[in-house]
């Protein structure tokens, strides 16, 4: 276990799935992870979430957030932008809950009546959508079986599969020393980056603090295409993906990068946790609990 001081420097949410990311100093902890994030999802005509993977475009949507409201941008200056209030969901989605499927879950989410939203989605995408979002404190879809802890909340919201992501920055610069041309941390969408320690200790960790908030480690993170999509030009490349499989590929055939983790399950409503917070770790995950451990 490196003794190595490590601090938290980077947060970053994504209100809507699929969508660029917004840094925060401070962020509130939720029952499904970070305050807001993924709190929000774009579905198509048969109920069923849209993301870059098969509409690579939606990286080249620009997003800012100011006192709560969410601003989403088209590219190239065209000046078509569209507003969220992200205090005012409860008022803003106020259809009946429906059915939509995201991977193997399928759960409850609410529309919009105000269809201008609608519009400006399916007018970018080219393709007819709507946007949804996750009923208020909704726990409804939980992590899988395998992962979920007792000390932890197991509910995650539209994010794929796991509340948190964490990435060190040590890891991403032994990765674009191994590239001829560097990527940025927003390739791999993490929410929490930290300073210190050595690459990828971050798969190892269990039990640690952020501040005074409690997190569980569960498994690293499979990697998958979008980490290759360039995001100025909304097209799929071959890296890094390419180069993460030469050294990171595991016996399972999965590509690793960053540590998926939960909140401890004594979170309070105002827990929060901000940049330049001290990481405290307590205790590791042994090799027979990676998901490669029992190949």
């Amino acid at each position: 276990m490196s003794s190595v001081l490590k601090t938290l420097s980077d947060i970053v949410i994504y209100p809507i799935k699929s969508l660029a990311g917004v840094h925060l100093k401070t962020s509130k902890l939720s029952k499904n992870g970070l305050l807001y994030d993924r709190c929000l999802m774009l579905i198509d005509e048969q109920n069923v979430f849209i993301s870059q993977r098969s509409h690579p475009v939606l990286s080249l949507l620009k997003t800012e957030l100011n006192e709560g409201v969410f601003t989403i941008s088209k590219p190239n200056d065209s000046g078509s932008t569209l507003t969220v209030d992200l205090n005012l969901l409860e008022r803003l989605f106020d259809l009946s809950p429906q059915k939509v499927e995201i991977w193997d879950d399928k759960i409850f989410a609410k529309g919009t009546s105000l269809k201008t939203i609608d519009l400006w989605f399916s007018d970018f995408l080219g393709i007819k959508c709507s946007l949804v979002r996750l009923p208020e404190d909704s726990t409804e879809r939980q992590i899988g079986k395998q992962f979920q802890h007792s000390n932890a909340l197991n509910s995650v919201s539209f994010s794929d599969g796991f509340p948190i992501l964490i990435i060190g920055s040590e890891s991403l610069s032994d990765l674009n020393n191994r590239l001829g041309k560097p990527v940025a941390m927003q390739q791999f969408r993490p929410n929490l980056v930290f300073e210190g320690g050595n690459a990828y200790e971050e798969d190892f960790w269990h039990e640690f603090t952020i501040g005074q908030a409690a997190f569980i480690g569960t498994k690293p993170c499979s990697r998958c295409i979008m980490t290759t999509i360039e995001s100025n030009k909304g097209v799929f490349q071959k890296e890094p993906l390419r180069t993460l499989a030469t050294y990171r590929k595991q016996k399972n055939n999965k590509i690793y990068f960053g540590q998926n983790i939960l909140i401890g399950s004594d979170v309070g409503k105002e827990t929060a946790i901000s940049i330049g917070d001290k990481i405290e770790l307590i205790s590791l995950l042994e090799d027979s609990q990676m998901p490669w451990g029992n190949i």
